[in-house]
């Protein structure tokens, strides 16, 4: 069942991840950035840093950050208010091919591989 089509992404979203409480959408693609929705499916915020597309999303467990991943390697920390990323992580030398938290928000554990070769 469709509930909504959102329109803002030119060409294919690979990756989406709904916030733990529910009330924020975040996609990404091959357009190499990301884009914040509300619940009522409205654009509120466009990320931009990527090169390339993007792989991977992850919420923390808190709602408080989203973990982006791209072919690069990089995982990219954002934050709901920020147009550019907090940190970003260079964990791999290939692509990204999972990216999880830890379920317990205290310790800020995420976890990620690299797509086989």
């Amino acid at each position: 069942m469709v509930a909504a089509k959102l329109t803002g992404h030119r060409v294919n979203v690979d990756a989406v991840a709904w916030s733990p409480d529910g009330e924020w959408l975040v996609t990404g693609g091959r357009e190499s950035w990301l884009l914040l929705w509300d619940h009522a499916g409205t654009p509120v915020l466009c990320l931009v840093d990527h090169d390339g597309w993007i792989l991977r999303l992850a919420w923390s467990p808190d709602g408080g950050l989203i973990a982006s991943a791209h072919g690069d390697g990089a995982i990219r920390l954002w934050t709901r208010d920020d147009k550019a990323p907090v940190r970003r992580i260079a964990a791999h030398e290939l692509a990204v091919e999972a990216l999880s938290w830890s379920a317990d928000a205290t310790t800020g554990d995420l976890a990620s591989t690299l797509a086989p070769s």
